[in-house]
């Protein structure tokens, strides 16, 4: 498998990570705090975490594959 993710899984993730950080975000109680967060940079651990969650509660429900949902490369890929 090329070791480049495609246009399109570059894409895939860029859409459901912002989606996931407004998500985080959005669950913030105070309006002002809330706001900072969204306009902080992606706390990345935070938002593969949820993906992770979410992936295994979708998994059996839904017609794509794990890397479809959340396109990656492993590192020891060639």
């Amino acid at each position: 498998m090329d070791k480049e993710l495609t246009d399109a899984e570059t894409e895939r993730i860029d859409h459901i990570q912002d989606l996931t950080h407004k998500f985080i975000a959005s669950l913030v109680p105070d309006e002002e705090r809330r706001q900072e967060m969204l306009d902080s940079d992606y706390d990345l651990d935070a938002i593969d975490a949820v993906l992770q969650t979410v992936w295994e509660h979708i998994k059996d429900r839904v017609m794509c594959t794990e890397r479809e949902f959340y396109p990656y490369r492993d590192s020891d890929e060639r």
